[in-house]
Order: C-alpha cells, then structure tokens, then sequence
C-alpha cells in the first residue's frame, strides 16, 4: 500500500495574453514548432511558438474553430 500523501504541484505561467473570449482548437505544429488555436467570435488566429518566444495574432474573415496548418507548396 503506497502511504506517500505528498502532491505533486505546478506552477502555469501565461504564455500569450491575447485574451480570447472564446479559444478553441488547439493545434500543434511539429514541423514549424508553433501552437496555433482560434478566437471564434472575434475572427482571429492565434500562433505561439515556445522556442522562438514570438507569438502574432491574425484576423479572418468567417469564424472557424479549427484550422490546419498545410505543407508549403511550390507555387507555378
């Protein structure tokens, strides 16, 4: 019977304050290192990427909740 009572804590630190009023979508992009997720009502992207300590916001036209990044084609 394990009687270790002690608990594990952590610590959150806010990473972007972008101050969504509805965040949705969360998704992670290996290749490019970036978190991305969407503002439903307010029309936006968010993008976060940790390694570079950068983060951008930008607006859309429709709402989405839910994005994928694509893989960069060559274009003509």
């Amino acid at each position: 019977m394990n009687t270790d009572t002690s608990i594990s804590t952590w610590q959150a630190e806010l990473a972007v304050d972008c101050r969504c009023t509805l965040g949705e979508g969360p998704q992670w992009d290996a290749n490019n290192q970036r978190l991305y997720w969407c503002d439903i009502l307010e029309k936006q992207l968010h993008w976060l990427s940790p390694p570079l300590e950068k983060a951008a916001t930008f607006s859309l036209i429709i709402r989405c909740h839910w994005l994928r990044p694509l893989k960069r084609v060559a274009c003509c």
